[in-house]
């Protein structure tokens, strides 16, 4: 099968890896893909990465329009580029977005090929728009906010991460026969032995501290971490060897100052692929703590992924898709509710008992090299792909 992944991510950058690691799955099992994405540094890029075909375009407009799908350049540079080529079906990530809305759409209704679309998070009212400020909510927010819908309702196929988006696919008039419930996976580059002192080292951490890591920090994220954040404080003036670190970003100013982050945090950031396992083999325990809401029960946290392969206890609260993930592998979760008491007494009873996190990580990488493998992933997607093109 010829395939065509288009995405609005920036190569290397954020969201760039799930819909990449399925791709990589889909062309070691057999099948030709390509993969468009946005240039991280304005220049066009054509590569073969793990036998996926990886292709951007230049395009000198601001990081921040290309990363949000909105590029007019890009836009034709896609169109362009696919006027003359043939594949055999379109999986579009985020197709709420011109970017990759518009070039999918299009394509698809010109080759009279299936439309296979993502549907990772609920993005419009009641999800990730009443999380976002009042000015994008007055502006792209309406435009996300009726795109996701009917994005969905005009593809061939609907990936879901969640039983709650798959619900409300249904709720839209889409046959669950076009919906697929695929969870995120786990990076089988980032399964290896790590030596905690010299990761520390190689990042500039105390090797005497206890620390805490948040995967993925972003502009949303202190909704999640609310009661974290105020009981880290509380933390490190109770241990003060306690500290946490983030990735994929900084806290921004504000969530700093509302919260008084002080000392007990480490500023991180973006990290390069190659370091990333490196990074998160620095903490003692993960920190995936979910408030109840709509959003985070209709997603599936990708972090957790990262979080097995490389092993460590994961303090995380059962809502959503991890209420049945910790049914189905009990014991592999660190169990907690979203208050400052019961995630001050998950790290207190880790840091009396470090030595249960060894069999713990077992438990963990058993998952994360087998049901949960980027690879098993691909697997479901081709099947569904297949039971598409059959309709």
């Amino acid at each position: 099968m010829n395939i065509l992944f288009l995405t609005k991510s920036v190569i290397d950058h954020h969201n760039f890896s799930r819909s990449f690691q399925l791709a990589r799955g889909l062309a070691e099992l057999g099948h030709e893909v390509t993969f468009v994405a946005a240039s991280v540094n304005g220049r066009g890029l054509r590569e073969t990465r793990d036998g996926v075909n990886l292709v951007a375009f230049p395009d000198p407009l601001p990081y921040r329009i290309k990363k949000g799908g909105l590029s007019p350049i890009d836009i034709v540079s896609r169109l362009w580029y696919l006027w003359s080529k043939d594949f055999d079906l379109v999986h579009v990530e985020t197709g709420y977005r011109p970017v990759t809305g518009i070039v999918g759409h299009f394509y698809a209704w010109r080759k009279n090929i299936p439309y296979v679309c993502e549907w990772w998070d609920w993005i419009g009212r009641g999800g990730l728009y009443d999380r976002k400020s009042f000015l994008y909510r007055c502006t792209l927010g309406l435009l996300d906010d009726y795109f996701e819908e009917w994005d969905k309702k005009h593809a061939d196929g609907v990936i879901s991460v969640s039983e709650v988006l798959k619900q409300r696919a249904i709720s839209i008039g889409i046959p669950e026969s076009r919906i697929r419930v695929i969870h995120g996976g786990a990076d089988r580059d980032l399964i290896r032995e790590y030596d905690k002192r010299q990761c520390r080292e190689q990042f500039g951490f105390p090797q005497d501290a206890f620390l805490a890591c948040y995967a993925g920090v972003g502009s949303h994220e202190a909704y999640d971490l609310e009661p974290f954040l105020i009981m880290a404080k509380k933390m490190k003036q109770k241990h003060p060897n306690f500290g946490w670190y983030g990735t994929g970003g900084a806290l921004k100013k504000d969530v700093r100052e509302r919260f008084g982050v002080g000392e007990e945090y480490f500023e991180g950031g973006w990290v390069d692929g190659d370091c990333y396992g490196a990074y998160l083999a620095c903490a003692d325990v993960f920190l995936l703590p979910l408030q109840d809401d709509l959003f985070n029960r209709a997603r599936w946290p990708n972090k957790l992924g990262d979080y097995l392969a490389v092993g460590s206890p994961i303090l995380a609260t059962p809502v959503g898709e991890l209420r049945e993930f910790s049914k189905r592998f009990p014991g592999v979760l660190s169990l907690v509710e979203w208050n400052e008491g019961s995630l001050m007494n998950a790290i207190e009873e880790w840091m009396r008992n470090p030595e249960r996190a060894d069999a713990l990580k077992e438990k963990q990488r058993l998952i994360a090299c087998g049901e949960y493998a980027w690879l098993e992933k691909s697997k479901q997607l081709e099947q569904f792909y297949f039971d598409v093109l059959q309709k």
